[in-house]
């Protein structure tokens, strides 16, 4: 399918949006916003836009919540790489602990037991299944 990663891209903002905000964009707007000035063939219309995020949603199974585990298991690398691609700077000894902290952990953080994360993930259509 033509421009595969900016429907993906499109799909999932969409999601995200709408997933996170109490209002977010209707399906016609996105098609709209999806047009660039100047490159208007390169847009995608309300149809594309609807099936795209039909599609998204039928690959994650309509689960669209992240559990906590999950969340820091995708993230600490990320912190870990944006910490050690950060000069240090030598009037902030706080920040070279830090660094030499986060270098040293090797796997990522969980939360505390029994701790909420506000995160909470519906079984899968599997496991209810299975049960």
């Amino acid at each position: 399918m033509p421009s595969t990663v900016h429907r993906v891209f499109l799909a999932t903002l969409i999601l995200a949006a709408k997933y996170l905000n109490d209002t977010s964009p209707s399906n016609k707007d996105w098609a709209r916003y999806s047009i660039v000035p100047g490159y208007e063939r390169c847009g995608f219309p309300i149809t594309e836009v609807n099936l795209m995020e039909r599609q998204l949603l039928e690959i994650l199974q309509w689960n669209v919540c992240i559990d906590s585990e999950d969340f820091y298991a995708e993230i600490w690398p990320l912190t870990v790489y944006l910490s050690i691609q950060r000069p240090l700077d030598a009037e902030d000894p706080d920040r070279q602990t830090k660094c030499r902290r986060v270098a040293k952990v090797q796997q990522h953080p969980s939360p505390a037991p029994g701790s909420q994360s506000g995160l909470i993930r519906p079984k899968s259509k599997r496991s209810r299944a299975r049960n």
